[in-house]
């Protein structure tokens, strides 16, 4: 859902690039995009910061949701999550809890080069929506529906 939303926001080529994922990748699935993170050196399990993408697992090492890092406050996490509960939602996990995998941190320096060029968020041929504008105010995204949840186990 996460990388949808960049994909979505940025188009598909930056967006891609923001997410640390390879000219040919695998997919958005919460394992490969943790995997991608982690092979760019932008994946951390502690000091998350609002805009960070978090990854969660609920069995040992399984890797199987992710949602966007709103805030921290203290020792709270507070969290905006899609393909949950049939909806977005908002959450707060406590800082450091079991279910939280860890965090991977988009290459916001890219972003810049949208402010700079409005043209630079490309639409995607194969997607019938084009991208959000990025010097607009942020229109409500809903996310795919009908995709199967996969769950996938990281080595670690």
């Amino acid at each position: 859902w996460y990388d949808w939303l960049l994909v979505k926001a940025f188009g598909p080529d930056l967006g891609r690039r923001m997410l640390c994922q390879p000219e040919s990748s695998a997919g958005a699935g919460c394992y490969y995009s943790a995997l991608y993170y982690r092979q760019a050196g932008r994946f951390h399990d502690s000091k998350p910061e609002p805009g960070d993408q978090i990854f969660f697992t609920y069995q040992a090492g399984e890797v199987s949701h992710t949602g966007i890092v709103e805030a921290v406050s203290g020792e709270i996490v507070t969290t905006i999550e899609g393909n949950s509960s049939d909806g977005v939602v908002r959450r707060s996990y406590a800082y450091g809890s079991r279910v939280i995998y860890g965090y991977g941190q988009p290459d916001w320096s890219l972003a810049a080069s949208v402010d700079a060029d409005p043209d630079a968020a490309a639409e995607d041929p194969q997607d019938p929506e084009p991208a959000a504008p990025a010097s607009t105010e942020a229109k409500a995204l809903s996310p795919p529906t009908g995709l199967p949840m996969v769950r996938y186990r990281l080595s670690t």
